[in-house]
């Protein structure tokens, strides 16, 4: 039943997403315009708004396009946001965390810390995400994290996480790449859930082969 609700989850994530394709770079912009000039105390609920007010497809981008800019103009806000983009859609946790902690790994233990405190239910899931995009372990992350909040507890939380990627290497996901960013069509990475995709798209017409509009149309480009 998870499996069913994850991939029903992600049918909705991935639903029309060759036409967020085309609006993509103009989601980019539109994310990128609605953070200029924003004071720094006000850019975690900025973000999180700017995110979240998009249409489900179009999230990926607009989360990409907001840590990006944020790494480049404040990156000591990234924990702050990613943890705002969490406590307002927890289903966007994981992928918050990790490109945060892609854009500004030396960071990636106070946004795994920041991240899982505001939304606790997927701690293990955003340490799985963190752990794939640095080279930070997960264990290390759950001891961060647990230093940082009582709530957790390292070694259960080192488990669990480590079941989240032990069992992600075992499923066979399709979804829209978000992870690496700018993934070419047919590239394997993760998606915006954080899970493994293990198998490249088949080609979708005439283009070239692995190239799949509902696999890479809001890809983290």
């Amino acid at each position: 039943m998870k499996h069913l609700a994850f991939f029903a989850a992600l049918a909705a994530l991935t639903l029309g997403a060759s036409v967020a394709s085309a609006k993509e770079p103009k989601i980019n912009t539109e994310a990128v315009k609605a953070l200029t000039g924003v004071p720094a105390a006000e850019l975690p609920a900025v973000a999180a708004s700017v995110v979240t007010s998009m249409p489900q497809a179009s999230r990926a981008a607009a989360l990409d396009a907001v840590m990006r800019r944020v790494g480049k103009t404040n990156p000591a806000a990234l924990r702050h946001v990613a943890a705002a983009i969490a406590k307002a859609d927890s289903s966007l946790a994981a992928a918050a965390a990790a490109m945060a902690a892609k854009v500004n790994p030396q960071s990636v233990g106070a946004i795994a810390a920041s991240t899982c405190t505001a939304a606790p239910a997927k701690a293990s899931q955003i340490l799985a995400a963190c752990s794939r995009v640095t080279v930070t372990s997960t264990s290390a992350l759950a001891e961060v994290v647990a230093k940082s909040n009582p709530v957790f507890v390292a070694e259960t939380l080192a488990r669990d996480a480590a079941v989240e990627v032990s069992s992600d290497a075992g499923i066979t996901t399709g979804g829209t790449v978000i992870l690496p960013f700018g993934a070419a069509p047919g590239t394997l990475g993760y998606d915006i859930q954080g899970n493994d995709v293990t198998t490249a798209p088949p080609s979708a017409g005439p283009a070239a082969p692995g190239f799949d509009p509902d696999r890479y149309g809001a890809a983290g480009s």
